[in-house]
């Protein structure tokens, strides 16, 4: 039987679309695995029919908003504009140190990190999976979206403090 360990996995996506089926749980290597591992079912085609293939682990890697990596006393939590793949793989490798990943799960999470950081996007991830999909190169890396979501936050805090408005930001 497997080791159960605390973990709290999160990131804010859309209006709080991804999955809470790993907040503040106990769960195995395994089943924290299959979680990295599964389709979030976020991304759409123009039919509005699911793509599949869109990796929880992808999101966690390049959303532009706030989330949070927990596993037992080891905790990395990111605010607006601040997600990225080296928190993911740094959170991989801190659960495949303590043996909770098999070798070949460690290096299907590593290869599934990979794949994020050419994506690099959660906008993105759509237009990669259709062209994944049908075949066609990927040539797209959107590397600047967090940067401007760093310079909206102080325009958007400064013109609702001018409208009389107290915002607050982590």
């Amino acid at each position: 039987m497997q080791e159960r360990v605390y973990v709290n996995i999160y990131c804010k996506i859309h209006t709080d679309n991804f999955s809470d089926e790993m907040v503040e749980k106990m769960a195995t290597g395994s089943e924290i695995y299959e979680f990295l591992m599964k389709d979030a079912d976020q991304c759409y085609d123009d039919k509005g029919e699911i793509i599949p293939g869109d990796s929880n682990i992808w999101y966690l890697g390049c959303n532009e908003k706030c989330g949070c990596l927990v596993y037992e006393n080891n905790i990395s939590s990111w605010g607006l504009g601040e997600s990225s793949f080296k928190r993911v793989r740094l959170f991989v490798d801190i659960m495949h140190r303590d043996g909770l990943f098999t070798r070949e799960q460690y290096h299907n999470l590593i290869k599934k990190i990979r794949e994020g950081r050419r994506i690099n996007d959660m906008y993105a991830i759509d237009d990669y999976l259709i062209s994944k999909r049908e075949g066609k190169p990927w040539y797209e890396i959107r590397s600047g979206f967090r940067d401007i979501i760093k310079r909206i936050i102080p325009k958007t805090l400064g013109a609702l403090g001018r409208k009389c408005f107290q915002a607050y930001h982590q």
